[in-house]
């Protein structure tokens, strides 16, 4: 677990590479999870105004760059819109693009699915395995999920689902897990996993160079 506190971090939250995190106030952590996680939801409302599902591969073998991963948008009076490389699909059926649904916008831009909304949620993604979601001022203090909580302290980021402050990242993570109907039950991340870098300093200098190197900036 590393804080970046660079000046010019906007508030976004990032995921890569699989396992890749960075919560919305600057936490990255290392997550070799194989399972459907929420990434980031509206927790201080009856009836959120956003939920963010990522879903990673299950049978990811060699570079996890590489494996493909997915996500599931969910907004009120809505169905699930389902995104996948660059197909969106909802209730079914293909979206073609630009597109609008409720308030949500959602377009191609290069190689970027940029999904922009009326109350201050923005979220790109390369089609691949990143994704890129920032939030407005006025949605401080209310997400929960992997990407944290926005309310610019990083040391309370991560909490469980429980509502439990940790320091673990497979605890924090794990409690996040979403279970889909319809596929088999998804193990969890052991406590004492092996991390991709050998020491704390070596993970300092790696992660924050693959950070600075995955920044997308992208306006509200």
């Amino acid at each position: 677990m590393v804080p970046n506190q660079g000046q010019d971090r906007d508030g976004i939250c990032r995921s890569w590479g699989q396992h890749h995190f960075e919560t919305f106030d600057g936490i990255y952590f290392y997550f070799p999870g194989t399972c459907s996680y929420i990434l980031a939801q509206d927790c201080h409302s009856a009836t959120p105004e956003y939920t963010v599902w990522i879903h990673n591969s299950r049978a990811c073998e060699g570079n996890v760059y590489s494996c493909p991963r997915a996500l599931s948008l969910f907004f009120p009076n809505e169905e699930e819109i389902h995104i996948s490389g660059y197909q969106v699909h909802q209730g079914g059926r293909r979206l073609s693009l630009p597109q609008t649904v409720g308030g949500v916008f959602i377009e191609r831009l290069a190689d970027y699915l940029l999904v922009k909304s009326v109350f201050g949620f923005s979220l790109a993604w390369d089609g691949g395995s990143g994704v890129y979601l920032k939030m407005s001022e006025e949605h401080q203090g209310t997400p929960c999920g992997l990407c944290g909580n926005f309310n610019h302290i990083a040391g309370d980021d991560l909490n469980t689902a429980r509502g439990i402050r940790t320091d673990e990242p497979a605890l924090f993570a794990n409690s996040w897990t979403v279970d889909l109907p319809h596929e088999r039950a998804c193990p969890s991340v052991d406590l004492d996993f092996n991390g991709p870098c050998r020491s704390e300093s070596d993970m300092d200098v790696r992660t924050i160079k693959k950070c600075s190197c995955s920044v997308f900036a992208f306006s509200l």
